[in-house]
């Protein structure tokens, strides 16, 4: 049952004159002052009447803080603005939906919080519209806590941020306008939060795990969410602008979002986030939005989506059939010359519109022609890609073996007929056995179905084991099949890497600090230690990194940020972030084995497509992780030589880490 769905808008479009004696300096010890925006009263305005007359949101239940308004108590002051989020707190119950929408400037301030952050940290921050004039800024650590505890009380919340994350300098056109000022704030002593606070802070699980001050990872606290969904609207160093039409001024964010949502309400955050990316890169604005947290999530509800991996139409706004189109994913992506895709409109793929085939690739991106046009309905940036077809060179061939009952492998082969072609793309069946087979399936003394890889059992030492399969089994052949396209999409990821050479490779280093090695190099880490993670960046300009943790269940997640996006780190910087290793109580093994793999890149990267459940989440609906060796990668090797691109600015690197229990011995 759905819970009751609050809302708490905040619009700031004046600021209140700054005092004398309250002026607010930066670290420069230049004064500092935010200057009025057009477009944020009206962002809040639109989502309300959005929320009023397509999400059945009681208007009792929503709290608008303008700064328009006539009553002192409602406007978007520091103390009203926190005295709202406690009604929503103390005012929900269990499975409420709860959603959070700012339009407004966007600030950073030297931290009050060294602890958790660093001497040389930085804090985030909402402007509420009395900073100017002795207010307070609404810091990241603050909200942090505040979403902790609605995450904590099982309420569902969507937050989206129509505001800047940093203080970086930016440009405004006459048209447009941007929601931050290019100074960053020099906290003084009256802004440190009282002891009670940093308490309840630790009591949340908020605290400092000790990294050093110069190892530190710049954490965006609101962007790696824990249990809850946020959209924001740029990177860190990136503005968020305002826009003008017709109708007046707007944040570009919350326009793109409401004009989505009205024609696409069952979205995903992900695919939403991924939508507005898209416009906003085809009206040459930039602005970048990302997501974080749960972003399977339909927009401001409790239903979950499955995972469809695709990747967008970018443009042109119109496509005929023979005429080219973009595609936003390429080489880091898994996209090839002369893979298929089927276009849909949405990632519910109800009903294909149209074929593509791709000609040409770059490392971020793909230029592929209009093939087949299946439907009326016109292909927009915007709509889903998915993968259909991929060159005979890159499928993993599986061969049924002689001492198998060869009627098996046309068993298996009819049913790959009744399977959605969107699902049998990397795999196919061959009749003989040959050099670059990546899988050999036989029937083992027991009778249960063995897929082998290389001369071993892929699947023996899979704990908890998977259901096994028999030529009695029923529907042995489609279950055989999903397992052998999940262990094959695995390998793919697990192998990747950029085979040219590219001063990247190089220039970023991916370390554990002070590790304990194994014999055969891996990192042992007992079972609820923490490891601290090193990354440096000597190239030349900026990258943009993402950590995956591939697992020996076949599962893919990204390890950090989690729920999305990348971490950004300046040339010569160097960053550290600390995990807690841990093998699951369900897990009977001694030990548990996974491999972190860190992408960085020369620009923003968004590497949602490699994402994948484990396989026996995927089985049996339940999450696991397991124990057991590294994994070997099966990529082929013909694969290499479509990686055409002259000018690629982007590598991988990989960490084995080992997890074992404490009584356990060490082999």
């Amino acid at each position: 049952m759905t819970g009751t769905k609050w809302a708490l808008l905040i619009g700031v479009d004046k600021y209140e004159d700054s005092v004398i004696n309250n002026l607010k300096r930066d670290i420069n010890g230049s004064e500092i002052q935010y200057k009025d925006l057009h477009g944020a009263v009206s962002d809040v305005k639109r989502v309300k009447e959005h929320l009023l007359d397509y999400m059945q949101v009681d208007e009792r239940h929503i709290r608008l803080l303008v700064t328009e308004s006539s009553d002192v108590n409602s406007k978007p002051t520091y103390s009203n603005i926190k005295q709202a989020l406690d009604w929503i707190l103390h005012t929900t119950k269990k499975d409420d939906l709860v959603y959070f929408h700012y339009s407004g400037h966007g600030g950073q301030a030297t931290t009050v919080f060294p602890d958790l952050k660093g001497s040389e940290g930085l804090d985030e921050a909402l402007v509420p519209t009395d900073v100017n004039n002795g207010g307070r800024y609404l810091r990241d650590v603050e909200m942090t806590l505040w979403l902790r505890k609605m995450v904590e009380k099982g309420l569902i919340v969507t937050v989206v941020l129509d505001s800047c994350h940093s203080g970086s300098a930016t440009r405004c056109t006459s048209t447009a306008r941007c929601r931050d000022i290019p100074q960053t704030y020099k906290s003084v002593l009256e802004d440190h939060l009282p002891s009670q606070f940093m308490e309840e802070l630790a009591y949340h699980g908020i605290e400092s795990k000790g990294v050093q001050a110069k190892n530190m990872m710049r954490n965006y606290w609101l962007v790696e969410p824990r249990g809850y969904s946020l959209l924001a609207a740029c990177l860190p160093r990136q503005s968020a602008w305002e826009d003008q039409d017709e109708n007046g001024y707007h944040g570009i964010l919350t326009h793109r979002m409401l004009d989505i949502l009205r024609k696409y309400p069952s979205i995903s955050m992900g695919d939403l986030c991924r939508r507005i990316r898209t416009n906003i890169e085809f009206e040459k604005h930039d602005q970048t939005p990302i997501a974080g947290g749960t972003t399977d999530r339909t927009f401001f509800s409790n239903n979950l989506l499955p995972t469809t991996n695709h990747i967008l139409v970018k443009g042109p706004s119109s496509i005929r059939l023979g005429e080219n189109l973009e595609l936003g994913g390429g080489m880091l992506h898994d996209v090839f010359v002369g893979s298929e895709y089927g276009i849909f409109s949405s990632s519910s793929m109800d009903r294909m519109l149209a074929r593509v085939k791709v000609k040409h690739i770059s490392w971020h991106k793909a230029d592929a022609i209009f093939m087949e046009s299946l439907n009326s309905d016109t292909v927009e940036p915007g709509h889903v890609a998915v993968l259909t077809k991929v060159p005979t060179a890159l499928q993993s061939l599986v061969y049924f073996a002689l001492e198998a009952d060869h009627r098996l492998a046309d068993v298996f082969q009819e049913a790959l007929e009744n399977i959605p072609v969107y699902h049998r793309a990397w795999l196919q069946v061959v009749h003989s056995d040959c050099w670059d087979l990546a899988f050999r399936i036989d029937v083992n003394d027991s009778g249960e179905f063995e897929i082998q890889e290389r001369g071993s059992i892929v699947l023996a030492d899979i704990a908890p084991p998977l259901v096994r399969l028999t030529p009695e089994t029923p529907g042995w052949a489609e279950r055989l099949f999903y397992r052998l396209r999940h262990i094959a999409i695995f390998n793919r990821v697990l192998g990747f890497k950029n085979f040219f050479k590219n001063p990247l490779h190089d220039a970023v280093k991916f370390e554990v600090e002070n590790p304990k090695k194994g014999p055969n190099g891996e990192v042992l880490v007992e079972h609820g230690d923490t490891i601290s993670l090193r990354i440096e960046n000597k190239w030349k300009d900026e990258i943009f990194c993402l950590i995956l943790n591939l697992d020996t269940l076949f599962g893919i997640t990204q390890f950090y940020p989690q729920g999305g996006g990348c971490e950004q780190i300046d040339a010569g910087a160097c960053r550290g972030l600390q995990a807690c290793m841990k093998i699951p109580n369900h897990v009977h093994g001694s030990y548990g084995i996974g491999i972190l793999k860190i992408f960085a890149a020369s620009e923003y990267i968004d590497l949602g497509i490699l994402e994948m459940p484990d396989l026996v989440e995927f089985e049996d609906g339940r999450s696991r992780d397991g124990s057991g060796r590294r994994r070997q990668s099966s990529l082929p090797r013909r694969a290499k030589l479509l990686l055409d691109e002259k000018e690629i600015c982007w590598t991988t690197k990989e960490i084995d880490i080992k997890v074992y229990r404490k009584e356990a011995e060490i082999k």
